[in-house]
């Protein structure tokens, strides 16, 4: 479901893809020669997945905490004010970030991480108090066809990693 892709995204993907471009801003940290390898895998592949996932299903998954008849106002509420974070901290991170980094480049990468993992701390920790609905199960085979999707159905990243 929604919560477990949240955290494959993030725990995964994001946070190792963020915490790598910051290591490599640290001279002969990762060795004597600059791993231009391993910032591309971290560049290319690992934050980017993590952003598409994270950022696809949390505003949904947050919205899902609310009962979509009784509390219909308060999830109009909630996208206000998320949305409305995400824009100061866009705007913040416009702000702070070049200055920080005429200082320090590393520091200035260890701004997003420090508040990506802060972040995801305490979306681990909060995990007793979400509403997590399961996933509903899915028809058809994906090389046979089946009813959904015109013959062909979807498969989910943890389908494909076999987990949950």
């Amino acid at each position: 479901g929604d919560y477990k892709s949240i955290l494959l995204g993030l725990l995964v993907f994001y946070i190792p893809g963020v915490l790598i471009i910051m290591l490599t801003t640290v001279p002969y940290l990762l060795g004597d020669e600059f791993n231009d390898t391993l910032l591309s895998i971290a560049v290319l592949c690992l934050w980017p997945l993590g952003t598409g996932i994270v950022k696809s299903i949390v505003n949904v998954f947050g919205a899902k905490q609310y009962h979509p008849v009784l509390q219909s106002s308060l999830i109009q509420s909630y996208y206000v004010s998320f949305y409305t974070v995400i824009n100061v901290g866009a705007l913040a991170g416009i702000g702070l970030i070049p200055i920080l980094a005429q200082y320090s480049i590393t520091i200035a990468y260890m701004v997003p991480m420090g508040l990506l993992t802060i972040g995801g701390t305490c979306f681990v920790f909060r995990t007793p108090r979400y509403v997590r609905h399961p996933p509903r199960p899915r028809k058809g085979n994906v090389c046979c066809g089946g009813k959904a999707r015109g013959g062909l159905r979807t498969i989910t990243l943890f389908e494909i990693f076999r987990i949950g």
